[in-house]
């Protein structure tokens, strides 16, 4: 749990909570962007109960006041890293601020690998995109 304080109060907030909103963010490329772990091996979205707790393979913490969320996608081969990782920033933005009311937000995604036509056969990458 970190503290955050801004113009409604002082908020406490459980880190699997910004990872359950990044992992829903990441659901919504069906097939196209995959959430991986540090060493790219991509990561079951949900199991047979719901959504996983992804939190564990994402840093989440606060310092100076700034939300800051890092984690870690691989790509299907002919998807924009550009194009994408802007999407998927601005979604997880704008659902941290709907949703938790911080608009303070520093992130950094790594693209840990490509895929062509599944994610077994992955190129390797290590590209880091920040916002």
């Amino acid at each position: 749990m970190f503290k955050i304080e801004n113009e409604l109060g002082k908020l406490n907030i459980e880190k699997n909570a910004v990872g359950r909103i990044v992992s829903e963010s990441i659901s919504l490329y069906d097939g196209e962007v995959f959430l991986t772990n540090k060493k790219g091996k991509p990561l079951k979205l949900e199991n047979s109960s719901g959504m996983l707790d992804h939190s564990p393979d994402m840093e989440i913490f606060v310092k100076d006041g700034v939300l800051n969320i890092e984690f870690y996608i691989l790509l299907k081969f002919g998807n924009s890293i550009k194009e994408t990782t802007g999407r998927i920033f601005d979604n997880i933005s704008s659902d941290v601020n709907a949703i938790l009311g911080i608009d303070n937000i520093k992130m950094k995604i790594t693209v840990t690998g490509m895929y062509i036509k599944d994610i077994k056969n992955i190129a390797k990458r290590s590209i880091e995109v920040l916002r």
